[in-house]
């Protein structure tokens, strides 16, 4: 019965040591990143704010940790090449010495250890990124703690240059302005010169031209009203009027009094 009792004993304390050894798990799952995008990072002994790739395992923690609603830091503490930034906590696990041997977080990407520092390792579509914890040379089986990242990239666009679709043959949109004399003016009676602004639009003889979109002549009206009826002469009932090949017409013998001038194309 001891010696039965003795095997027990063994078994459950083989047990234990293997259960405390074990890495514990904190987190997993995938993430997506763009291959386009940058991230803005703050590092805890720094003001600035530093843009990464996302497409990085510094980007891929960051992913991370908005998905599962957890906190990492960063620290300023390596050259520019090297990508400035590295870990300090992840989940509230941060860098610290235990029992005089240092503890930190360290990361592989599918099972390597990466030359380059998180911010300065760029991944691709269906890398797997293991952020690890523990002393220094510890492995991903030995490791206190760690958190798995599934990378997923999606393709780049395909570049294509749009195809300008072709012109239309749209008669550009004519304006016609007076620009002399001002509306309300007064003026002395006599010879009154009205000149237009005329733009998309040319001006050609009223006889012996065939119609063409933007070309035409002008009509001069004085205190008479605008012919509307587009199938018939732009001959007023009342008032003068005088067809012109000009952007100006001087009307002569103007009477005192309040006059209309108007113009039409």
């Amino acid at each position: 019965m001891k010696q039965s009792l003795l095997v027990s004993l063994c078994i459950v304390l083989l047990l234990s040591i293997v259960a405390v050894s074990a890495a514990i798990l904190i987190g997993e799952g995938p993430v997506r990143l763009s291959p386009d995008e940058y991230v803005n990072i703050t590092p805890i002994n720094d003001t600035g704010v530093y843009e990464v790739p996302q497409a990085t395992v510094l980007g891929a923690l960051d992913a991370a940790s908005i998905l599962g609603a957890f906190e990492y830091e960063v620290a300023l503490d390596l050259p520019p090449e090297e990508g400035n930034l590295s870990i300090v906590s992840i989940g509230g696990i941060r860098n610290e010495v235990l029992d005089e041997i240092p503890h930190a977080w360290t990361f592989r990407v599918n099972g390597e250890e990466a030359a380059t520092e998180p911010a300065a390792t760029n991944v691709t579509d269906g890398d797997e990124v293991i952020f690890s914890y523990g002393p220094p040379g510890h492995s991903v089986d030995n490791a206190s703690y760690t958190m798995n990242v599934y990378v997923n990239v999606p393709a780049a666009a395909e570049n294509m240059t749009p195809t300008p679709m072709p012109a239309e043959n749209v008669t550009p949109v004519v304006n016609l302005t007076i620009i002399s004399p001002e509306e309300g003016a007064s003026v002395a009676a006599g010879n009154v010169t009205v000149e237009v602004n005329l733009t998309n639009f040319t001006l050609v003889e009223p006889t012996g031209q065939e119609n063409a979109p933007g070309e035409g002549h002008l009509h001069f009206y004085l205190d008479a009203p605008i012919p509307t009826n587009e199938n018939v002469p732009a001959i007023p009932e009342t008032g003068d009027y005088v067809i012109s090949t000009n952007t100006s017409y001087t009307w002569e013998n103007v009477t005192p009094g309040e006059h209309n001038f108007s113009v039409q194309v």
